[in-house]
C-alpha cells in the first residue's frame, strides 16, 4: 500500500512539473476590443506579439460579432456586472479594450507635430474587474512618426503586461482579507421593509468632488465611477471596492474623494451601525472647460 501511495505521489509531482501544464498556467485566452479605427490599425503586430507571449487570441470577427450584439456604449467604462456578462459572452479569461487618439497639432511657432495617446484596459472576465490600465503618450515631429512610435511602445510593453495580467488572474484565487469592522457592515435595508422602519440612513456632512485627471482630459473622456463603501459606525470610512471602473486614473481620484467623506453613521434602533453604501462619481468633460 505504501508503495502504491509513493507511486501516485511521484506521478502527481510529474504531472505538475510537465511542460504542457506549465504552458497552460502561463497563458490566458484573450479577446481584443478596438474602440476606434486608429486602434485597429495596430492589430497586425499586436496580435502577433500577444500570441508570441502566450496569449490565446480569439478570432477578431467573432469578437466583433459578440460585442456588436451586446451593444455596450463604452467598453472602457463598465460595471463589474456588465464586464462579467461581456466576458462570459466572449468566452475568454480576459479581454483587452483599446482606445486611441492620434492628432496633428501646432506649437507656438505654428510648427506642426504629431501627438498620440493610447489607452488600454485588461479586464478579468470572471470578476469583471479592471486588472490593468495603461496610458501611452507620444509626441513626434510628424503624424506618421507618432503612429509608428506609439505602436512600438505598445509592442515593447506586452511582456510586462503579460506578467501583470497573469499575476492578477492568479490572485483571484486568494481569499480576501476583511477587517472585522467591515465584515459586520449591513446592506442598507430596502425601502418599505420592516428593517427599514428601524433604520436611519447615514447623513453626509461633507463631500468633495473628485479631481478630473489629465489623462482623461487628453482623451476627452466622460465616465462614471461607482464605489461600494463601508461607512463605519465610528464615523470612519472602511473598505472601498470599485464596482464601475473607467481607467485614466479616475478610480484612484474617486477613491481619494471617498476617503475624505464626512458623515453621521447609520442608526438601527437609535444605535450606530456600520453599513455599505453605493457612491457614484460622474466625470464630465464638459464641466472641466
Amino acid at each position: 500500500m505504501r508503495t502504491v501511495l509513493v507511486f501516485f505521489f511521484f506521478l502527481f509531482c510529474l504531472i505538475l512539473s510537465s511542460p504542457s501544464l506549465k504552458a497552460q498556467t502561463e497563458s490566458t485566452s484573450l479577446a481584443i476590443l478596438y474602440q476606434d479605427s486608429q486602434s485597429e490599425t495596430l492589430s497586425s503586430n499586436l496580435t502577433k506579439t500577444l500570441s508570441q507571449n502566450g496569449f490565446n487570441l480569439q478570432d477578431i470577427n467573432l469578437t466583433k460579432t459578440i460585442t456588436k450584439n451586446l451593444k455596450f456604449p463604452n467598453e472602457m467604462n463598465l460595471s463589474t456586472k456588465e464586464a462579467r456578462n461581456l466576458g462570459q459572452a466572449l468566452g475568454v479569461d480576459t479581454f483587452l479594450v483599446l482606445k486611441s487618439k492620434i492628432v496633428e497639432r501646432a506649437d507656438v511657432g505654428a510648427t506642426l507635430y504629431g501627438e498620440g495617446f493610447l489607452a488600454l484596459a485588461f479586464v478579468n472576465s470572471k470578476s469583471g474587474k479592471l486588472i490593468l490600465f495603461d496610458f501611452i503618450e507620444i509626441k513626434q515631429p510628424t503624424l506618421d512618426l507618432a503612429k509608428e512610435e506609439i505602436a512600438k511602445e505598445l509592442i515593447n510593453k506586452i511582456p510586462s503586461y503579460k506578467k501583470n495580467v497573469l499575476t492578477a488572474l492568479e490572485a483571484e484565487f486568494d481569499i480576501p482579507k476583511v477587517d472585522p469592522q467591515d465584515a459586520e457592515a449591513i446592506e442598507i435595508p430596502i425601502e418599505g421593509s420592516k428593517l427599514a422602519e428601524k433604520f436611519d440612513l447615514p447623513e453626509f456632512t461633507s463631500r468633495k468632488p473628485p479631481l478630473y485627471t489629465e489623462m482623461a482630459r487628453k482623451m476627452g473622456v466622460s465616465a462614471i465611477v461607482e464605489l461600494e463603501i463601508v461607512l463605519r459606525k465610528d464615523g470612519n470610512i472602511g473598505n472601498i471596492e470599485v464596482i464601475h471602473w473607467a481607467g485614466f486614473g479616475l478610480e484612484e481620484s474617486a477613491i481619494m474623494a471617498a476617503k475624505e467623506l464626512k458623515f453621521e453613521p447609520a442608526l438601527l434602533e437609535d444605535t450606530p451601525i456600520s453599513c455599505r453604501a453605493l457612491i457614484r462619481y460622474n466625470f464630465n468633460l464638459k464641466n472641466q472647460r
